[in-house]
């Protein structure tokens, strides 16, 4: 937790990897979460992240002593010097031991369940600990990228291509097939073209008559 929070204070290139990775509660210790959840607050509103700033806006906001103080702060920066190279293992790491904390707390409620059912049946007691692996599985999964609306990808990927038209033209190879190059466009250079189909069905013919 140090170390990241260390490269967070020190480098962009680290905050904005961590940022995109990490959450509060990747932190287990108080006074982490707390520095952390403050520099993606500064983050967030467009204010720059460094020693300074975060001691600052500590000291404003009366949290300072909680973060651990000016001392716990200097420490990071003064002694963990952030590597590029360990940022990633790193923030695998943290997010292995969230993982296993969360795995911990549902088999710990799950328990609790079985030893103190109260009312439930046991229909009901395999429902809430399905809940509960499954929120872990749900809080857990691979981050994908956010959506987006494909109309207006397409109007710019068409704006885009008409204007680079001429120029992407000269670096293309027509297939000798009009019909096939006006549905899929002439071939790039040095691109990768895969034919396929069953057997007997022309693949070699047509790949030598493109070549030819």
């Amino acid at each position: 937790e140090q170390h990241i929070l260390a490269g967070m204070l020190q480098r962009a290139d680290f905050l904005e990897i961590c940022l995109g990775h990490l959450t509060e509660e990747d932190f287990c210790f108080r006074n982490n979460h707390l520095l952390f959840s403050t520099i993606k607050k500064m983050n967030d509103n467009k204010e720059v992240v460094n020693f300074f700033s975060v001691e600052d806006y500590l000291q404003r906001t009366e949290q300072l002593e909680k973060a651990g103080g000016r001392e716990y702060l200097w420490a990071l920066v003064d002694n963990l010097k952030p590597n590029i190279t360990n940022i990633e293992p790193n923030i695998n790491i943290l997010r292995a031991c969230t993982i296993r904390r969360n795995i911990s707390d549902a088999c710990f409620k799950a328990a609790n369940l079985c030893l103190f059912p109260e009312e439930r049946s046991v229909p009901q007691m395999l429902e809430e600990v399905e809940k509960e692996v499954f929120s872990v599985i749900q809080k857990n999964r691979p981050k994908v990228l956010s959506s987006f609306n494909i109309q207006t990808c397409l109007l710019e990927l068409a704006e885009k291509l008409e204007k680079t038209k001429d120029e992407q033209l000269r670096d293309r190879v027509s297939t000798s097939f009009p019909d096939l190059d006006k549905m899929l466009g002439p071939i790039s250079r040095g691109e990768l073209v895969i034919v396929a189909g069953r057997p007997s069905m022309g693949k070699t013919t047509f790949a030598l008559n493109i070549a030819t």
